[in-house]
């Protein structure tokens, strides 16, 4: 049968359609794993950021407890709180929110030294955002301590978020000292 250009002209189209869907299938390959390199490249700089950020935050805690520890010209080891230093604080206040989910971890820390730097930090922090982690170990921690410790932190954040806490905690806490330090700050507290 001869071909005639009739044929030539739908061979042609034919091909024209078979080269734009290869090219349109092709873009979009390339712009898929475009994408999906583009979410690796994000999530791997995220998990970058965070084993930084926990650097910042372990090495300010670390910086506060070895300034309180030394050992005496007698060789005796020994212990005290000191706050954490200016320029740990504000190696922790230049991370903002990104410090808190770190910080709320070390809250359990069986260490009381370490406990009681982070919440030192975590107060430098301020706002609203400290009063969640401050408010579980103030419900649920099994030290009355630390309970009294997040408790007065806690006050320090704004009053219309922190005093239903520490009014749960005055009345209800199982410990006597806890109750009696909630209710000290209740009673300190001069409504704005």
């Amino acid at each position: 049968m001869p071909v005639t250009s009739v044929d030539h002209l739908h061979l042609r189209m034919l091909l024209a359609l078979v080269l734009i869907c290869s090219l349109t299938l092709c873009c979009s390959l390339t712009r898929s794993g475009s994408q999906v390199v583009a979410a690796q490249q994000s999530e791997s700089e995220a998990r970058t950021q965070q084993q930084s950020d926990r650097a910042v935050v372990v090495s300010a805690i670390q910086d506060a407890l070895q300034q309180g520890s030394g050992t005496t010209t007698d060789g005796v080891k020994f212990s005290t709180y000191l706050p954490p230093s200016e320029e740990s604080i504000v190696a922790v206040q230049r991370l903002g929110d990104r410090a808190i989910p770190i910080l709320a971890e070390f809250l359990w820390s069986k260490d009381d030294r370490e406990c009681w730097v982070v919440i030192r930090l975590l107060g430098s922090l301020g706002g609203a955002r400290i009063v969640p982690p401050l408010e579980e170990v103030a419900r649920k921690y099994p030290a009355p301590r630390r309970r009294i410790l997040a408790i007065r932190r806690q006050s320090s954040a704004p009053w219309e978020i922190a005093s239903p806490i520490i009014r749960e905690s005055a009345e209800h806490d199982p410990d006597s000292g806890v109750r009696k330090t909630a209710k000290d700050i209740l009673g300190k507290h001069i409504p704005q």
